[in-house]
């Protein structure tokens, strides 16, 4: 009787992984991105950001100022020539917006977390994840576009426009 449990159950388990294994050859399925619902709260703001790394290392910590609205603080790391072709250099970036009295958010923060490809970032299509906040922020979740509204030889202005949700 156990001999025949045990081959009822082994049988059970190829029959499960062929059925795994046959959904695995449907049609691709076709993605179709959510609608988002209209932001609770949106708005922007700019900082200034290097575009060279100190003493060529591949990660540093930051300490950025943001225009009249405060500074952030976080760190950066710098990927070069990697994937095919180098297409994908770039820098993954974690850091926290805090803002100060003057922009009316008096020491509310947002904390940023994401993938800036170099030519995405040219083009404004860069977007970083909002995992969370403070103060005004508390609770926020949401996703930032980065844009460059000025750029020279070592250095850029950064434009965060930012669209929150609660």
């Amino acid at each position: 009787m156990a001999l025949k449990v045990g081959v009822i159950g082994i049988f059970l388990v190829y029959l499960a992984l062929f059925a795994a294994s046959a959904a695995g050859i449907s049609p691709a399925y076709n993605f179709t991105s959510p609608k988002l619902p209209k932001p609770d709260f949106q708005f922007a703001f700019y900082a200034h950001g290097n575009l060279i790394t100190p003493t060529n290392r591949t990660s540093f910590a930051v300490t950025v100022p943001v225009a009249k609205v405060g500074f952030a603080r976080g760190i950066y790391v710098f990927v070069k020539n990697v994937g095919a072709e180098n297409q994908h250099n770039g820098i993954e970036r974690l850091f926290t917006a805090i803002f100060n009295n003057d922009s009316g958010l008096a020491n509310s923060t947002l904390c940023f977390k994401g993938w800036d490809y170099f030519p995405d970032s040219v083009l404004g299509n860069t977007e970083l994840a909002i995992c969370g906040g403070t103060g005004k922020f508390r609770k926020a979740q949401g996703f930032s576009r980065i844009s460059i509204a000025r750029i020279d030889a070592v250095s850029a202005a950064l434009k965060f426009d930012v669209f929150l949700f609660f």
